[in-house]
């Protein structure tokens, strides 16, 4: 087919068509614009219901946490009273445990001649007086005192033994030991 029409005509028909072509990017992009102000204000709407929501939902919350501060200023004043409880008992002597510690460092043949302790005797030099059957039970006392771990710094300080005295007695060997008592672990 050949195409007579003149030159200017087929000019205006290409240019209408090209203003229909952009007729219509003209309808789309108007769709868009009002879609996209469409889903704008949907949002704004949302986001002001959940807003509101939120809002209402922390002053309810807040109208209940305020029945609870009583139940709360308790329980702060419990914890406080269980931590002053921890530190009494931590810095508390368990004597019993002192005295089973030091009883079964001792070996046989020997006893301990008196004991007494108070909280200020721990962590200091103390002097110790035990009674032995022979020199050998007075020295491994001290190898037992030295071996265990509450006690540091032992040494004899003296061994006397008072086997001529009149009165026989089954504990001749009087032993004085100095040692330094540590805390004693539970």
């Amino acid at each position: 087919m050949i195409n007579l029409l003149p030159d200017d005509q087929k000019r205006s028909i290409r240019a209408a068509r090209m203003n229909v072509v952009l007729l219509r990017y003209n309808f789309i992009t108007l769709i868009a614009i009002g879609a996209l102000g469409l889903f704008c204000g949907l949002s704004y709407v949302l986001l002001n219901v959940s807003q509101s929501s939120a809002t209402n939902k922390s002053e309810t919350n807040t109208a209940q946490a305020a029945k609870y501060i009583s139940v709360k200023k308790q329980a702060d004043e419990y914890a406080a009273n269980l931590l002053v409880a921890d530190q009494i008992l931590g810095r508390s002597v368990n004597y019993t445990s002192v005295i089973f510690a030091i009883a079964n460092l001792m070996p046989s043949g020997v006893i301990l001649d008196n004991i007494t302790l108070n909280a200020s005797d721990f962590n200091q030099q103390l002097t110790f007086s035990a009674k032995a059957k022979t020199t050998a039970d007075a020295t491994r006392l001290k190898d037992s005192f030295q071996k265990s771990s509450i006690f540091t710094n032992v040494y004899l300080q003296s061994v006397t033994d008072s086997s001529g005295d009149q009165a026989a007695t089954p504990y001749p060997i009087e032993v004085s030991i100095s040692a330094k008592l540590g805390k004693v672990t539970k």
